[in-house]
Parts: structure tokens; C-alpha cells; sequence
């Protein structure tokens, strides 16, 4: 061989072309000579599998030049690290083990259906950039590859629970896609897990069943490793909480917050004012929803998205729906002034968006609205916040008096205030905002103390341990002796509440410690579970409907936990619109 760069019909002198390829591939591909193995007809690829090849002899490698580009080195090096030397190029130059595991948890994390991964252009491009890389079929990504990755997520979530303490057993009820009956069941550590889902088939949902779904769950992970039970607040779950009760006294059993206050605003929209100028907001909406040439006029004059719709069972959407009107006010006025607007719409319509009236009203209802929404969307939070609920209620009673408005009307108001507060109400919520260093019972009334936080801990507790709680309390609420100095009570600024309590006081006051990590860790609301279902959605959709229900439960164990540990980040990229 001359010393210079050799042609390259020197390599492709140890091939052979192919004339037919078995596989039916197009591309061109040639023969090794020495070990039989077929490849692309690139010249990088046939100098790869000459560095590769066993059967190559070695004094040809040194007198042939089988430098590649320098994309493909950066690639070969890569490959290399992945490459098994003693398997057959063809199929395990590559760990196809782990890679058909990221492979599959993309597929899962990302909610594609199996069919994809049989896709001919995925093959193409699969084969395009690995070419000794064969992909698994649909039938090994929902069967062994999602059991595997399903048992490795049982396995991190055992870990998890192993460790964990104050849990609260989050429940919500849906149908699917086939009009299935589910119930969900989430563990917020605080953060939410999703634990496992029952598809309760003709079973009725009682409350024995209910019972008895959620005591199977406190026993397999353990009694003692619950803070609570967070449902809806139907009135089968309510009876399932007092039989819960009977086997776990100190477990605090308590209905959705948020929803509560959802239920506020659905009573507040039956007020005489509140439902006319409601119902006037919703005449709005529903007219340029239903006539497509106004909506088009007056997204011309906005040039943006306009009206919210409410949702029903969603009455704090109705606050959206008015805040859209109002910031849409000039396009509204410039549009129903347009012949072919003001020919459809009634006069008294088009003269209520005219006048002054109308918009007053709106103005005054999303001042009233938005104290109760601020409140719903807190306690639709992750986050544990049972010690803000009584200060939230405050503060929703503070601002109705605050505002102008009638008497008589204030007066009604706040006899729907104090009726879904005591639906609502628990001695936890008490003990939360009282044991919470940042509020110490500020918000509490002066006779609360004696006559629902004490008559709590003698329920639930040994006389022994209640009076250790009532004394250790007493000094807790003087700041006095153990509880006495200012940067004790400054250093709360720097810590979580239940940090607070543990790193001071867990080995002076052990069963009082307990006593506030328990009601310091329980979220406000079933919103988790709530959530949940969207993922079912996402998962078990219209394209997906004949997905076994055992397969939806491991696809949503699998997709909900992997963005919890982060491995996919909270701004869900596949389901963000694209540009």
C-alpha cells in the first residue's frame, strides 16, 4: 500500500455487495467477507465494522486507513461505551437491556401509545442512527418491559413508605373512558404518590365498602404510619370515617376543604344580586359562544382569547367568567355596535353592555367573589395548610364586612360562611392552628381551647397522656419555662413548623411532638386525588379506550411517580402546545 490516503475501494474491497436484502430494507448494504455480517454501504459504517470485526486479520487493519469522521468517532466513542465486544454486531454491539428500559419509561412517561414503537418511520429512524440496535415490539412494551418498570416503582415507593410517617390517605371517585367506576387512592408524604386505583366493577360504594378499601391500605403499610384520611365530603365517606374511627381513634379523618368552598360559592350564587348579575355575565358568554361571526368580531377587536365559560360543579370559575367580561369590556362595546352583531343580540342585552349598570355590578361581584376563590385555590394546595384554615375563614368574614355592601345581605352571607364551616369543621383544624408556631391560636376564640381542643385530647388519648398534653400546652401557650425566649420563637423563620417542634422538643415532649407533626402534615384538600384523574385521562383516553384497566393503573403508577421524582420535569413538555 503507497503511503498516503487509501481509496476507499480499498475498504469496500472486504465487502461484497448485496443484491437482495432478506429484511427488505432499501438502503444499500454490503457483505463483510470475513465474518458474513451485513452493513449500510457508508463508508464510515463499513470502517467501523472493520475495527470491530474478529474475524478482520490484523496486518489488514494496519495497512488499511479506517480513521472516520470526526462526527463518527464522537459516535463510535459513544457506541463503545455501550458495546459488548464479544456479541454479534448486528443485534448486542449495544446493552439492548437498558436501553429498551429508557426506551419503554419514555414511552410511558411520555403517554404514546404502544402502536408507535411498530411506527415504520420510527423503525427507519431507529435503524438510520442504531443500526444494531432492533426495538421491542408493542406486545414486549405492554407486557414484561412494563411489569419490569412497574415492579422498579413498587420497589422505590416500598423504600419510600419504609421511611415515611404522618401519612394521609387521599381518595376520590371517577369513571373512565368506559364509564367505569374507579377510586383512586394517593399518599401525600406530603407529596403526593399515587399508591393504587380500584375498579369497584357493580360493588356499590357504602360506606362498609369504602371502609373496608381503606383499612386494607392502613394495614398493608401500617397503622401507625397514618396521620389521616383526606375524601370528598359525600355522605358514604362521612360514614366510612366514624367506622375508620372506631378501629383508629387517633386517626384524623376530615372532607375536601376546597370543595367546601366551592360548595360557599355555589350557596352565594342564589343570593338575589349575586345570581342576577351572574346571570347576566353567563347571557354574555353564551351569545358570542354560540354565534361564531360575533365571537370572530370581537376576537378581531381584542385580538386575544376572550370570554371563560364557567364550569359546573366549578362554581370559583364563575369569578374567571367576570374578569374576562370585564377586561373585554371595549371590545364588547365596539362589537355589539357591528350590524351583524346587533341583529342577533337583544335589545336589552346590547343595552345592559351599553350602560353603566351592568359593569358596576361586575366590578362589585369580582371584588365580593375573589376573597372565596383566593381561598379555594389555597386549599386546593399540596402543601400541608390545616393550620391556615381557621385564619382563612377569618379573613373571608373580615372582607364581607370590610365592603359596601346591604345589611341584610352581609347577614346572609355570613350565615352561609358559619353553616359550610361547621360542615367542614374538625378539632384538628383547632389543634393545627394552635400547635403552628406562626399563628400559636391567634385565631382561635378565646373559649376554644377548653371547649374543643381539650375535649379532643381527652377522646382520643390515655388520661395520662392527655394531662401531659394539657400541661405541656398551658407552658406552650404562656411561652413560659421550656417555651420562654425570643430567639426560640424568632427561629421559626428559618424552619418549618414541624421541624421546629422536632429539633426542640422531641426529646422533652415526645407525645405532644407527635401530636403536632400529625396535624401539621395532613393537606387541606382531596385536590391530589382530583388530580389524579387527569392523568387517568391522559392515559386512558378516546384512542386508547380498549387498554386493560390492570395495564391503565401501571401506565398511571408508572407516569404519575416518574414526574414526582423528577425524572420528568413538573413543565410537562408533551402537553404544552405546539408553537
Amino acid at each position: 500500500m503507497s503511503r498516503g490516503r487509501p481509496s476507499l475501494a480499498d475498504v469496500r474491497q472486504q465487502f461484497e455487495p448485496l443484491s437482495i436484502d432478506l429484511r427488505g430494507r432499501s438502503t444499500p448494504r454490503q457483505r463483510c467477507r470475513f465474518c458474513g455480517s451485513d452493513v449500510v454501504d457508508l463508508i464510515d459504517r463499513l470502517k467501523e465494522h472493520l475495527i470491530k470485526c474478529v474475524d478482520f486479520p490484523a496486518n489488514l487493519k494496519e495497512s488499511l486507513d479506517l480513521t472516520t469522521s470526526k462526527f463518527r468517532k464522537n459516535n463510535l466513542q459513544s457506541l463503545d461505551q455501550l458495546t459488548d465486544q464479544t456479541d454479534d454486531e448486528t443485534q448486542s454491539t449495544l446493552d439492548k437491556v437498558d436501553i429498551d428500559r429508557k426506551l419503554a419509561k419514555f414511552f410511558y412517561s411520555a403517554g404514546i401509545p404502544f402502536t408507535a414503537i411498530e411506527n415504520p418511520y420510527w423503525l427507519d429512524f431507529i435503524q438510520t442512527i442504531l443500526p444494531a440496535y432492533n426495538s421491542p415490539n408493542r406486545r414486549n412494551l405492554a407486557n414484561n418491559l412494563l411489569d419490569a418498570e412497574y415492579q422498579v416503582e413498587r420497589q422505590n415507593l416500598d423504600k419510600v413508605l419504609n421511611n415515611a410517617s404522618n401519612i394521609t390517605l387521599v381518595s376520590d371517585g371517577w369513571s373512565n373512558i368506559r364509564r367505569e367506576s374507579v377510586l383512586n387512592f394517593i399518599l401525600c408524604l406530603p407529596k403526593p404518590i399515587f399508591y393504587d386505583a380500584k375498579y369497584t366493577g357493580s360493588e356499590s360504594h357504602t360506606a362498609e365498602y369504602i371502609y373496608n378499601e381503606f383499612k386494607s391500605i392502613i394495614e398493608d403499610i401500617g397503622p401507625s404510619k397514618f396521620a389521616g384520611v383526606l375524601t370528598d365530603n359525600a355522605s358514604a365517606m362521612r360514614s366510612a370515617w366514624k367506622l375508620l374511627n372506631q378501629d383508629y381513634p387517633r386517626l384524623i379523618c376530615l372532607g375536601c376543604n376546597a370543595h367546601i368552598g366551592n360548595l360557599l360559592i355555589k350557596d352565594i350564587l342564589k343570593l338575589d344580586w349575586v345570581e342576577r348579575s351572574m346571570n347576566q355575565a353567563k347571557q354574555i358568554v353564551n351569545f358570542f359562544r354560540t354565534h361564531h361571526q360575533a365571537e370572530s368580531i370581537l376576537l378581531n377587536q381584542l385580538n386575544t382569547i376572550t370570554l371563560v365559560q364557567p364550569v359546573e360543579t366549578r362554581w370559583g370559575t364563575c369569578l374567571d367568567s367576570i374578569q374576562s367580561i370585564r377586561r373585554c369590556k371595549l371590545g364588547l362595546q365596539m362589537s355589539v355596535v357591528q350590524p351583524e352583531v346587533s341583529s342577533k343580540m337583544t335589545h336589552d342585552l346590547k343595552e345592559q353592555i351599553l350602560g353603566d349598570l351592568l359593569w358596576a355590578n361586575l366590578e362589585a361581584l369580582d371584588y365580593f367573589l375573589t376573597p372565596f376563590v383566593k381561598l379555594i385555590r389555597l386549599f386546593e394546595s399540596d402543601t400541608p395548610l390545616l393550620s391556615y384554615i381557621y385564619e382563612e375563614w377569618r379573613q373571608i368574614r373580615e372582607s364581607i364586612n370590610a365592603q359596601v355592601l346591604d345589611l341584610n345581605f352581609k347577614m346572609k352571607v355570613h350565615r352561609l360562611i358559619d353553616n359550610r364551616f361547621e360542615f367542614a369543621f374538625h378539632p384538628a383544624m383547632a389543634i393545627a392552628n394552635l400547635l403552628d408556631p406562626n399563628f400559636h391560636g391567634k385565631s382561635l376564640g378565646p373559649t376554644d381551647f377548653k371547649t374543643i381542643i381539650i375535649p379532643y385530647i381527652e377522646k382520643v388519648y390515655t388520661f395520662e397522656e392527655a394531662a401531659h398534653i394539657y400541661g405541656v400546652m398551658q407552658k406552650y401557650i404562656a411561652k413560659t419555662d421550656e417555651f420562654s425566649g425570643a430567639l426560640l420563637w424568632a427561629s421559626i423563620e428559618y424552619s418549618s413548623p414541624i421541624s421546629w417542634w422536632k429539633s426542640n422538643f422531641t426529646h422533652k415532649f415526645p407525645v405532644v411532638v407527635e401530636l403536632a407533626c400529625r396535624v401539621l402534615s395532613i393537606p387541606t384538600s382531596s385536590a391530589a386525588a382530583e388530580r389524579n384523574w387527569s392523568n387517568f385521562g391522559f392515559i386512558h383516553s378516546k384512542l386508547r379506550a380498549r387498554l386493560n384497566n390492570n395495564r391503565v393503573k401501571k401506565l398511571v403508577a408508572i407516569y404519575q411517580n416518574l414526574r414526582i421524582h423528577k425524572e420528568v420535569k413538573e413543565d410537562n413538555w408533551f402537553e404544552e402546545d405546539e408553537v
